[in-house]
């Protein structure tokens, strides 16, 4: 069984990060959280961990320099073994039918979440994303 050890946040606001964070806190309080207000970032600190830990990322959609699109289009171009590692979950406040869309063209991306974010919803998505890594 490969448990979820990590929540990535990516998303530009950073009081949504910290309200998203506290809420993973009380969720999950056995989880790391980390969060990025620059989606480049996350995509360098995935390449440069080495620790094999299986994360949720949760990735916005609507950020300045690159935005969660440009996002999944570098991460398609990361090796097998670290997809193979993460869970994509795009958690936006994009209601645009343009983006629901625009989600069917990446088969790795697990699900397009509508913000806010809950603990309903946090316990849910580590609950399926545990059980479907047996």
């Amino acid at each position: 069984m490969n448990t979820i050890n990590d929540i990535w946040i990516v998303d530009d606001n950073e009081v949504n990060n910290f309200i998203c964070e506290s809420l993973i806190n009380v969720a999950l309080p056995h989880v790391q959280v980390r969060s990025f207000t620059d989606a480049q970032d996350a995509i360098d600190a995935l390449v440069a961990d080495k620790s094999q830990v299986h994360r949720i990322v949760l990735l916005d959609v609507n950020m300045p320099i690159m935005n969660g699109w440009q996002f999944l289009d570098t991460y398609v171009d990361v090796t097998q073994q670290i997809q193979s590692l993460n869970v994509i979950y795009m958690l936006t406040s994009s209601i645009a039918k343009t983006d629901l869309e625009m989600a069917d063209n990446y088969p790795f991306l697990s699900g397009f979440l509508s913000k806010p974010l809950t603990k309903e919803l946090i316990v849910q998505m580590y609950e399926e994303q545990t059980n479907n890594s047996k």
